[in-house]
């Protein structure tokens, strides 16, 4: 009986094991080295959204554009210039000038160079919803890689879930396109982003009026986007893909702000598991290496206090977190209703209080989607939502809730 009694246990323990590996293997994949293109010259060759260098890119097309990798001056959350990469499609046939570009904020990648989705051209149009959309329609899409995912970032990592360093990315790479389009000056400007591309999206509304008020941001569109930081981060790091992304937090953090070491909340035995899990990237159809281990190693509670509450790192949450009230353009969030990292109530309480401050917000919940899945299930209507904007049509009314109800 004993025997048979610990024979059940390890069978059970395998069968939790390949469960760990089989969630995580789908999506995560060890960084290349991004090459010269992404090399920061040593010293700026002008303003943020100032071009450095651009390439073509022929593989994979998109049907109706001319594809381009760029490299475009920026500046950090400290001001502090810096160089971001990213991703320009410019359709041929545009139907006005200047015309509409749309500012794309991809979701999670990584923390480290080598974890920009422009290193893998594969990997932008999966990235980028509903492209073929916005290049039909005759709208210039441009997706930033934020800092430090193609480019050197700070202390070598990307500033990740650190609003002021991804909102300026966003919209420098929308100065960018302007500068490498010609006639393109002056034209309406609308943002969407999934995830952290949602975070990065809030951050840019918030920003722009201050920053670059030269850009007539028209609409703002946000999928599942983290805004209660501190929520989140206690909600999520007990499962394995809030282990990862806390994981990922806490090592960006620790270099992007010095006096946040990791071991503040980290327990020493596990800071090497969290170190490992920050030097892979993210993808959607990755190869697993030695990843899985270390999400199983911090299911046994790594943390040692909570980082919203520790002295060192609680000061960090709220200028991350998005505040103001966005009242310069209307705004979509689209959030999933069965969403295990991103947690509805959180996003509905943003919704809520942005709607109290005054804020035009139309919240579709896909009462069937997920963190991820949402990004796709919305985007037909994300799209359509976006384009009226770029055209000038006025919202319904100022606060509206959709529920929609979809195959996942």
């Amino acid at each position: 009986m004993k025997t048979h009694r610990h024979l059940f246990f390890v069978i059970i323990g395998l069968i939790a094991t390949v469960a760990v590996i089989w969630t995580v293997a789908v999506w995560v994949y060890d960084p290349n080295p991004p090459g010269p293109f992404y090399d920061t010259p040593k010293s700026m060759p002008g303003p943020p959204g100032t071009i450095i260098r651009s390439e073509p890119i022929t593989e994979p097309s998109v049907p109706g554009a001319d594809v381009r990798r760029i490299l475009y001056v920026s500046t950090d959350q400290n001001d502090h210039p810096n160089a971001v990469s990213g991703i320009l499609i410019v359709p041929r046939n545009r139907r006005s000038h200047p015309a509409p570009i749309v500012a794309w904020a991809h979701g999670t990648t990584g923390v480290v160079p080598g974890c920009a989705p422009s290193l893998d051209p594969q990997q932008y149009i999966p990235r980028t919803p509903a492209l073929q959309q916005y290049v039909d329609a005759g709208v210039i899409v441009v997706a930033t890689d934020y800092a430090g995912l193609g480019t050197e970032g700070t202390h070598d990592t990307h500033p990740y879930l650190v609003g002021p360093s991804e909102g300026h990315a966003v919209l420098d790479s929308i100065r960018a396109a302007q500068h490498l389009v010609d006639g393109e000056a002056d034209a309406p400007v609308a943002i969407y982003g999934h995830s952290q591309g949602g975070h990065a999206t809030l951050f840019a509304a918030e920003l722009a009026p201050t920053y670059a008020p030269e850009l007539r941001v028209m609409g703002i569109a946000a999928m599942a986007p983290p805004t209660d930081l501190g929520a989140l981060m206690r909600a999520d790091n007990a499962e394995t893909p809030g282990i990862v992304l806390t994981s990922l937090a806490i090592v960006s953090w620790s270099r992007v702000y010095p006096d946040t070491p990791a071991s503040a909340i980290v327990k020493a035995r596990y800071l090497p598991a969290v170190e490992n899990l920050a030097r892979h990237c993210i993808t959607t159809n990755g190869q697993m290496a030695t990843i899985a281990p270390s999400v199983w190693v911090l299911r046994d509670n790594y943390l040692k206090r909570d980082p919203t509450t520790d002295s060192q790192w609680a000061p960090h949450f709220a200028p991350n977190t998005p505040k103001t009230i966005l009242r310069s353009a209307p705004v979509l969030v689209a959030q999933g209703l069965i969403d295990d990292i991103v947690r509805p109530q959180v996003t509905e309480r943003y919704v809520q209080n942005e709607c109290d401050g005054g804020a035009r917000v139309t919240f579709m919940q896909y009462t069937k989607a997920g963190h991820f899945n949402v990004r796709d299930l919305s985007a037909p209507a994300v799209a359509k939502w976006v384009l009226a904007r770029l055209a000038g049509d006025p919202v319904a009314s100022d606060c509206t809730t959709q529920r929609v109800t979809t195959a996942p």
